[in-house]
């Protein structure tokens, strides 16, 4: 392999085809300049993954705290509230039918 087939390699991996791989592993093993350019693109790359990953979130920041809020418009926490005073109101009736069941037994 050749530095230009390196390089190419290097920013199109396809680490499936297992001959270029170890072409281009061998290749970096032999070749300082290579060596050099894969270790510098790698942390070009790291870098620029970091970099975006911060700007994605920044961007999806909104998105995010808008879905966790129910959108803005209060119908994620209106139906859970509802939702837990239904629950809290049929308990309320449970209990007091079993206090009216067990006091009959006990008469």
């Amino acid at each position: 392999m050749d530095c230009e087939s390196f390089r190419f390699w290097l920013k199109n991996k396809d680490m499936f085809d297992a001959t270029q791989t170890e072409l281009a592993f061998r290749h970096q093993g032999e070749c300082e300049a290579c060596r050099k350019f894969a270790v510098n693109y790698s942390l070009a790359d790291k870098a620029e993954v970091l970099d975006g990953s911060q700007n994605n979130l920044v961007d999806n920041l909104e998105k995010i705290v808008q879905l966790n809020l129910g959108s803005g418009s209060g119908e994620q926490s209106a139906f859970s509230t509802t939702a837990i005073k239904i629950i809290s109101v049929c308990a309320a009736i449970a209990v007091l039918v079993m206090i009216s069941y067990c006091s009959k037994l006990l008469i």
